[in-house]
């Protein structure tokens, strides 16, 4: 049943992510709504439809998907109301930060995390900490007044990336653990470029069709993979 909600959802990415530009508009918010359902819808069937999935772990990951939605539409109402565009922009960071809290949820009551593991995940927080000036001043960009908020989700997604990569170490390769692990390295890798979209000296670099192009594609590939993860959840 995922399948065709899947199947539908990439569908309607593929047709928004044409039409994206650097500007949005009350059409195209609705499209990418619709879009961001769909990876919601195929979460939701993933997990019903696998009775190995404990709710404990799968309800988790559902809300996170939930709160990837919230996300999307914040970051782009700050297109539709400029003159709120720094409210929005830290509601999209705020959503997304609490997404990846549930994802945390769920890869603990996924498997039995041990001390390792979460000492992995430290590294990755202090790793993605780190990795904010750095790359500031290795791309160019100009956090401003969001560097502290950026600093915070940067930790959140450095530890829940981290965390789930431990994971293949300590329980084995599986399709599930690989597919939620790649499925989170590709939510890191969408905001890398979403990073230069937004935070970009250059106004041409915040205008690059090139960088909308990927950074959609790499960020609903990461929601669609995270998404039929569940379907091969086996405990």
């Amino acid at each position: 049943m995922y399948i065709v909600f899947l199947t539908i959802g990439l569908v309607l990415t593929t047709v928004f992510t044409i039409k994206r530009t650097y500007k949005s508009s009350p059409c195209l918010l609705m499209l990418k709504a619709l879009s961001s359902a769909f990876f919601i819808f195929t979460a939701i069937t993933a997990f019903v439809f696998n009775n190995n999935v404990p709710l404990l772990v799968g309800v988790p990951a559902v809300i996170g998907a939930v709160f990837g939605l919230l996300g999307d539409i914040s970051l782009d109402l700050k297109y539709v109301y400029p003159q709120d565009h720094d409210v929005y922009l830290k509601g999209g960071f705020t959503a997304f930060s609490i997404g990846h809290l549930f994802y945390i949820v769920s890869i603990f009551f996924s498997y039995e995390l041990s001390f390792g593991n979460y000492a992995y995940a430290l590294f990755g927080l202090v790793a993605l900490i780190i990795s904010v000036p750095v790359t500031e001043k290795l791309m160019k960009l100009d956090y401003n007044k969001f560097k502290l908020i950026t600093i915070m989700y940067s930790a959140i997604l450095g530890f829940t990336d981290a965390l789930s990569f431990s994971v293949i170490f300590t329980e084995g390769v599986s399709v599930h653990t690989v597919l939620h692990s790649v499925g989170l390295t590709l939510f890191l890798l969408s905001d890398a470029v979403l990073s230069g979209l937004y935070f970009a000296k250059d106004e041409k670099k915040k205008k690059s069709r090139t960088s909308i192009i990927v950074n959609h594609i790499f960020y609903y590939s990461a929601q669609y993979i995270l998404a039929v993860s569940l379907a091969f959840y086996r405990g």
